[in-house]
Order: C-alpha cells, then structure tokens, then sequence
C-alpha cells in the first residue's frame, strides 16, 4: 500500500475539502480490526475525517452509528476481503439506503446502487471509488 500512500492521501484532502466531517468503516473481522486498533491509537489529525467502525450485526449498534454521523457528511468505506462478506453488504446496503433517503429525489439517482457482488467502480460521494490493493 505504500505505492497507494500518495493517492490515498490526496483523496482524504479531497472528501475534507468537499465538506466531509467522518467516516465510516463497514466491515467484519479481519477488515475492520486494524482500523479499529489504529483509531483508538492515534488521535485524529488536525482537518482529518473523524473514523469510526460498524462492525456490530446488533441493530441498536447500527442505528448507534447511524444515529452518531451527519449521513450528508460521512464517507462509508466498505472493507471485505473476500468480497461476500454477508454482513458487510448488509452493512453497506443499509448505509446506502438511508444515505439515499436523506438526499432524496433527484439527488439520489446521482448514486450508484449497491451490487450483490463487489465491482470496482468509480462513481459521485458517497460510493465514489474503490482502493483494491494488490497482493
């Protein structure tokens, strides 16, 4: 990931810039474990996106993440390794629907629909790109 560090970087300023205040990791595991760690270990940067991780299937925890995020300002990471992880797409298809509620109307139709397998794709906030590292 060390090639990506330039990219990554420059894509964390742009979602800054563009108004976003936080970020949510969803995943299970292995995927969401480290970036677990690192959060509680380092505090957040000055102008960086506050993390934080939905990696709970009880539904009092995703609605207490829901309900802990400005919707309009959260980027959602979606982080599988296997790419089919059931929880995960559950995850993301529930983000993605309340995120397409708040925008509603023609705002919403901006957005790509989630799909039952991961495909790389580059598209408007909030599913916008996709970082696959190679192995």
């Amino acid at each position: 990931m060390l090639g990506k560090a330039s990219d990554l970087s420059g894509f964390a300023a742009q979602v800054a810039s563009e108004g976003y205040t936080g970020a949510v990791l969803l995943g299970m595991g292995g995927s969401s474990l480290a970036p677990e760690v690192l959060s509680r270990t380092f505090a957040v940067a000055e102008g960086a996106l506050h993390l934080r991780i939905c990696d709970s299937t009880d539904p009092a925890a995703v609605r207490a993440t829901e309900a802990a995020v400005d919707l309009e300002r959260t980027l959602f990471i979606v982080s599988s390794k296997s790419g089919g992880t059931t929880e995960t797409a559950s995850f993301h298809a529930y983000f993605y629907d309340r995120v397409r509620e708040r925008l509603g109307g023609a705002q919403a139709g901006r957005h790509s629909s989630p799909s039952p397998t991961p495909t790389p794709r580059c598209t408007t906030k909030p599913w916008r790109r996709t970082f696959a590292p190679s192995f």
